[in-house]
């Protein structure tokens, strides 16, 4: 495989994209750069995570879409979080707590000059919140 870029495409299926911009464009901070119609699809919302981009859907179908419940410790197999490299652990933490979302693990140092922390976002998958001080 041959990379043209660096970075990751990676996409989830909301329940309700304006409760996840919340999250993720109003909390943590992730800039939009695009919001389209796919036909057949539903409503695509693009993000910028440095070189990266979260995708969020939201399905046109009206089926009501119940999440697995995200992390580590859900005991199941596939994707189980996604991880964003970040400055400000703790401000981060404490402001998706204070805005009513479910922190999965609270900052933890997991070696020297690392700490882990983990957040639900409103479709219970966890977000993995790195700070390094190396």
């Amino acid at each position: 495989m041959r990379l043209t870029r660096p970075g990751l495409d990676l996409g989830i299926v909301v329940r309700d994209v304006e409760r996840s911009l919340t999250f993720y464009r109003d909390l943590l901070g992730l800039p939009v750069r695009g919001d389209m119609q796919v036909p057949g699809v539903g409503r695509l919302l693009l993000l910028d995570v440095g070189h990266s981009t979260l995708k969020l859907v939201q399905l046109d179908r009206g089926i009501d879409i119940e999440p697995e419940p995200g992390g580590l410790r859900a005991g199941a197999a596939g994707m189980r979080y996604c991880t964003f490299s970040i400055s400000d652990l703790d401000e981060v933490v404490t402001t998706c707590r204070e805005a009513g979302f479910r922190i999965g693990m609270r900052p933890t140092t997991m070696g020297p000059g690392v700490r882990v922390a983990a957040v639900e976002d409103p479709d219970q998958n966890w977000i993995e919140l790195m700070e390094t001080n190396r």
